[in-house]
């Protein structure tokens, strides 16, 4: 089994007049092909468990992109076109494939568009066709109760299927997961007795 793995992730606040380009990239993550591999083996991130999980089960992977940068302004139109193009160039050299992993944020907005994920997600799937499988990961910075309510809505149009996953590391949306030290009690919910207000 081959599996095409990519990342493009990026949280923007539209208010801000600090656009993110490929500096801003490049100052948090920016890799391509198999260095993505050695970048997030065991990272506790979605892209390191998609990693983990892969190599566990022996399948093959095929990464792409690897990008994210810190929440700024609007992406810009340029790094934006490289990385699309860089990506669905990847996933045409490596088809056909068995289905195609994508690390989103699902907040990104470059200029010029209204929803950097839609779009992305949209030329996957001219490239792979209609019955190869995208997965999608949305959000890993903020509790699945926000991404079910906010960003779930914007993904339902294209979606298939949408299908609520509670994994472990960072996107978990099971408190109970975490190893919490040297936090004051109560804490809701992980106290069974505590109440919310």
């Amino acid at each position: 089994m081959r599996l095409f793995l990519a990342m493009m992730s990026h949280e923007t606040n539209t208010f801000s007049n600090v656009p993110t380009d490929r500096a801003q990239f490049e100052a948090r993550n920016l890799h391509y092909g198999d260095d993505i591999v050695e970048a997030f083996r065991s990272t506790g991130t979605c892209l390191g468990g998609m990693i983990e999980a892969a190599e566990r089960r022996g399948v093959r992977l095929v990464p792409s992109v690897a990008a994210a940068a810190s929440p700024a302004g609007r992406v810009t139109s340029e790094i934006y076109a490289q990385l699309k193009e860089r990506l669905l160039a990847d996933l045409q050299a490596a088809s056909p494939v068995d289905g195609v992993l994508l690390d989103l944020h699902g907040a990104m907005v470059p200029e010029g568009l209204d929803d950097g994920e839609g779009d992305l997600i949209e030329a996957v799937r001219k490239v792979v066709g209609p019955r190869i499988p995208v997965a999608v990961t949305l959000d890993h910075n903020i509790l699945v109760v926000k991404s079910t309510i906010h960003y779930r809505a914007a993904f339902e149009p294209i979606a298939r299927e949408i299908i609520e996953v509670d994994a472990p590391g960072l996107s978990s949306s099971n408190l109970e997961r975490f190893d919490f030290k040297r936090v004051r009690r109560p804490i809701f919910p992980l106290d069974a007795e505590t109440t919310y207000p």
